[in-house]
């Protein structure tokens, strides 16, 4: 992992905005995976995504918007291997590794931290289908830090967690050339640490595939992050009480029946303790 750390400026802010970048990318990938559609037993799907974040202004503790003092800004640089492997016709395994580049900026300084943030292993079990138009599935992991903090480099909670979700994707005709599909997730996260978090994450989206190549797909999704610890200051990696909504568009292309890519752009668009940014998205994805 590489360090540069240039001014005292509190380190807590890459913890908080790791953690939102994080969330943000993986609600990326699982729209760009089409939900819970299964990969086929022995299969491998591989997805590779980068993001750039932006924030330059943010909600503090009761909504309300605030610029950075110092006109300051925030950008993220991050890369998030997934995969998943199908085990059986009702089995996967699945797993993700993210690699994050965090630089804040005022008029008196810059600080960069990066490195690896908290990997992902687990499985998905699928419920049931219908016609093979409908599945549900469910999904357990457990999050793993790789990382170490130290008092001037914060890279998450560091702290072991558990993720479950409850995951359903559809689809449809719209006409002779054009189908849709939507994917629906709903679950929580609790982390290990005395003072959590625990955590509801919900995504909805929509999709349309405009050829046999083509798509485009709308999507919203949000996180409400409580815990027993409220004390709001400066240094935001004791501050784990937060929320927010964003709303996000893709596009994406299918080369052959096994490659894909994906552009998206995030927007948040309501918060408390969080950042206000946008986001953009490339994916590769591939099955083997």
């Amino acid at each position: 992992m590489h360090h540069k750390f240039t001014s005292s400026y509190p380190f807590g802010h890459y913890c908080k905005f790791l953690i939102i970048t994080l969330i943000v990318v993986s609600c990326g990938i699982s729209n760009a995976n089409a939900g819970a559609w299964p990969v086929r037993p022995g299969k491998v799907l591989l997805s590779l995504t980068g993001t750039y974040f932006n924030a330059d202004q943010k909600w503090d503790e009761n909504g309300r918007k605030q610029q950075y003092d110092d006109n300051g800004y925030f950008r993220s640089l991050s890369m998030y291997l997934y995969g998943e492997f199908g085990a059986s016709r009702v089995v996967t395994i699945v797993t993700s590794i993210p690699y994050v580049s965090n630089t804040f900026t005022n008029s008196g300084l810059k600080s960069t931290v990066s490195g690896l943030g908290d990997a992902e292993i687990g499985g998905r079990i699928y419920i049931t289908n219908i016609k093979f138009k409908f599945y549900l599935a469910v999904q357990g992991t457990i999050v793993v830090p790789l990382y170490t903090n130290t008092a001037d480099k914060n890279l998450g909670y560091q702290a072991f967690g558990t993720d479950v979700k409850i995951i359903g994707s559809g689809s449809g005709k719209l006409s002779a050339s054009k189908s849709f599909y939507y994917t629906v997730e709903l679950g929580g996260r609790q982390y290990s640490s005395s003072t959590g978090p625990q955590q509801l994450r919900g995504t909805a989206s929509f999709g349309i595939n405009l050829d046999p190549k083509n798509q485009l797909a709308f999507s919203g999704n949000g996180v409400y992050s409580h815990s027993d610890y409220k004390q709001f200051d400066n240094n935001l990696a004791a501050n784990k009480d937060f929320s927010y909504v964003q709303a996000s568009i893709s596009a994406g292309h299918t080369f052959t029946k096994d490659f894909s890519v994906f552009v998206g752009y995030n927007q948040f668009v309501a918060g408390r303790n969080t950042g206000i940014g946008s986001n953009f998205s490339l994916s590769f994805i591939n099955k083997f």
